[in-house]
């Protein structure tokens, strides 16, 4: 992989769950500003927004601010060819919280795109962006740091945390059945984009 520098981010705060969600910790807020908008001037502003759930468990999404009031702000694509330092500036958001919590374990879905969403057979099955963002799962998360769990038939990837699972062996089972308990499997991306609407 031909390595790309992110942007700089900034921490900007944390903010409690605002439904009735017993797994979910807190939502950290990261933003960054990539060097040039589509127009080749001024900057365009992104939100990363780290969900922390218990058991030190992080998932990271991301969307350009002004699709924040779309409900597919996490399916739009930009147009803008940014898409490794963006995804480059996500994995630097994982490596930073990572020094602040050495047991972190970390998961993303790759949300289907505005065409993927219309086609006629299964909508969440390997998506163009878990294809991306798998590759800079493996290359930046390295098996001996992280276990690596995915799921192609729904887009979802989790790397668990090596020295979390030497901590407690049943660590594995309890984090599945914390989110199968939360979630239906079948309708995952809908209920984790309603739950963003509600916020």
């Amino acid at each position: 992989m031909v390595l790309t520098p992110g942007y700089d981010f900034n921490y900007r705060t944390k903010r409690p769950p605002y439904h009735n969600n017993d797994i979910l910790v807190y939502t950290h807020i990261y933003i960054f500003h990539t060097k040039n908008n589509s127009k080749g001037k001024g900057k365009d502003k992104y939100v990363v927004n780290v969900e922390e759930y218990k058991h030190d468990v992080f998932i990271l999404k991301f969307y350009k601010q002004n699709h924040s009031d779309s409900k597919n702000r996490y399916s739009l694509l930009t147009g803008e060819f940014l898409a490794r330092k963006i995804i480059m500036t996500c994995v630097n958001i994982g490596i930073h919280i990572l020094s602040q919590n050495p047991n972190a374990s970390f998961g993303f879905l790759g949300m289907p795109t505005l065409k993927e969403i219309q086609r006629p057979a299964n909508k969440i099955y390997n998506t163009k962006r878990y294809r991306v963002y798998e590759k800079f799962a493996t290359f930046f998360f390295q098996e001996e740091n992280f276990e690596h769990n995915y799921d192609i038939n729904t887009s979802a990837y989790f790397m668990l945390s090596i020295k979390k699972r030497n901590i407690d062996k049943e660590i594995k089972q309890k984090i599945l059945n914390m989110f199968v308990d939360h979630y239906t499997l079948s309708n995952f991306f809908s209920e984790v984009m309603e739950i963003e609407l509600a916020q």
